[in-house]
């Protein structure tokens, strides 16, 4: 069925090696990998990290869902809590896992910003030093990743197989195992 549907398409794109590799396997032709792209000229405004500012500030941006792993975040984070600030950028349609994250956060003293639109994107990455993207999940186009380097922001990212490719370990951020809290803690 897949293969009848995208017979006439000439030229195929995926946004990450990861997709373009799975999409070429199904369809069994040339897939190109082509980076999706991102709103730069806000973003590149953002100021870079003042490493004198005191607690270090920890962000995730994104879906609340629990395939994206804030949950996981939270419970990393715990012992991190009077030391650090962690911002929680995102909404859900899921309210039952976002009232679930709502009374941990509430209970570590994480501060729930909700969803956002673009034009809150920069602002809310200049309240932040680290992105955190703790997906449980493969991630198809990782546009947290790309958004926060875009504004100078280092990652700390699951090891999955787009978020993978796209952090280089120790020269932009970090990489720790999916789904280990404590991985995550002590990256």
């Amino acid at each position: 069925l897949w293969r009848a549907q995208f017979a006439g398409v000439e030229r195929l794109f995926a946004t990450s090696r990861f997709l373009a590799g799975r999409i070429a396997m199904l369809l069994e032709r040339e897939v190109e990998w082509r980076a999706a792209g991102i709103e730069l000229r806000s973003l590149q405004s953002v100021g870079a990290v003042d490493p004198r500012r005191g607690r270090l500030r920890f962000g995730f941006f994104g879906a609340l869902l629990r395939s994206k792993g804030v949950h996981l975040l939270l419970e990393a984070f715990a012992p991190l809590a009077e030391r650090a600030e962690l911002f929680v950028n995102g909404g859900s349609r899921d309210s039952v896992y976002v009232e679930r994250i709502a009374r941990r956060a509430a209970e570590l003293g994480v501060t729930m910003r909700g969803a956002y639109g673009r034009a809150e994107l920069a602002a809310r990455l200049a309240q932040v030093d680290v992105v955190v993207g703790p997906s449980l999940w493969s991630e198809n186009a990782p546009f947290a990743v790309r958004e926060a380097f875009a504004a100078r922001r280092p990652v700390i990212a699951a090891r999955t197989e787009a978020l993978g490719e796209s952090v280089r370990q120790g020269v932009d951020g970090c990489l720790f195992t999916r789904g280990s809290e404590r991985e995550l803690r002590s990256t």
